[in-house]
């Protein structure tokens, strides 16, 4: 969906590269398991920190459920160890033994970011089993199966993050609203 609205898509691994890739004009960092890689993840530092410096110099970054846990300051696995994050987001993830959210919803964008306008809606899935002290913000949700309401992620000037995970070619619109983010950067 991205590269059909024109988005070059280049690779990096928090894991293995030490730097991202030059001249990008946007940084996707999706679900996963940080928590069985908290240990490397926390020994790159190098990464951590141009990720962090990026974020602070206007990148657009979009970032979901692992990415969301990556980019706070800390995260907290099942055994209760502390290991540092990239620190773009003030806010400790904390790993539990019990799932704390499953399910679909359908999101608004409580405010504008670079994953699009105040009002726009859209759906996406939630399966995790950690909590985060973060003040949640960018998404008024609603659980499809329950209709529970809640907010959920942050946006922060150019990044949006949360648990959620959205599928581009369910939501074009966000895929769209975030490559012209990108472009725009660029320009």
């Amino acid at each position: 969906m991205l590269e059909q609205l024109g988005a070059q898509i280049i690779f990096f691994s928090p894991l293995e590269d030490e730097t991202l890739p030059a001249n990008v004009d946007g940084l996707i960092i999706g679900g996963g398991f940080p928590e069985m890689f908290a240990a490397q993840l926390e020994r790159n530092k190098k990464i951590r920190n141009e990720i962090n410096r990026a974020a602070n110099d206007g990148l657009p970054i979009f970032a979901e459920c692992g990415g969301f846990m990556y980019l706070m300051n800390r995260l907290v696995d099942f055994d209760g160890k502390s290991f540092e994050m990239c620190g773009v987001l003030d806010g400790t993830a904390t790993m539990t033994r019990k799932l704390q959210r499953v399910g679909y919803v359908e999101a608004e964008l409580s405010t504008n970011c670079v994953l699009g306008s105040r009002g726009e809606k859209f759906f996406a899935h939630e399966f995790r089993y950690s909590t985060a002290d973060v003040a949640e913000n960018i998404f008024a949700c609603k659980r499809l199966r329950t209709g529970e309401n809640f907010t959920a992620g942050v946006a922060v000037k150019n990044v949006a993050a949360s648990y959620l995970h959205i599928h581009f070619a369910g939501c074009p619109n966000v895929a769209k609203n975030f490559v012209e983010a990108c472009v725009k950067r660029r320009q």
